[in-house]
């Protein structure tokens, strides 16, 4: 089968994207991976969402991202929502064993 220079660029920019998104992927989980290990130690809220995301090298995230990775937390069976302690109109998050 042959291809055309213009198919070859196609399939390897296809094939980049793939990689790129599946890296990004892998430290989406590293994140989650450590936002799950501060909730075994203590409830975490959004400020610990937004430590785990630097120390997986993504900087300080906004409100939404932080968000979300609690929500994919939450999701795959990692964390569970409580009130706090202390405030119960608070929501924190911790760790189903």
């Amino acid at each position: 089968m042959k291809i055309t220079k213009r198919q070859l660029k196609q399939l390897i920019r296809e094939e980049k994207q793939k990689l790129a998104e599946g890296q990004m992927g892998q430290v989406w989980y590293e994140c989650m991976d450590a936002l799950q290990a501060m909730a075994m130690e203590n409830y975490v809220c959004c400020l610990c969402a937004s430590k785990a995301l630097e120390q997986c090298g993504q900087g300080p995230g906004d409100m939404s991202t932080c968000c979300q990775l609690i929500q994919d937390c939450i999701d795959d069976g990692l964390l569970m929502a409580v009130p706090h302690p202390k405030c119960s109109d608070v929501t924190v998050y911790v760790a189903i064993d």
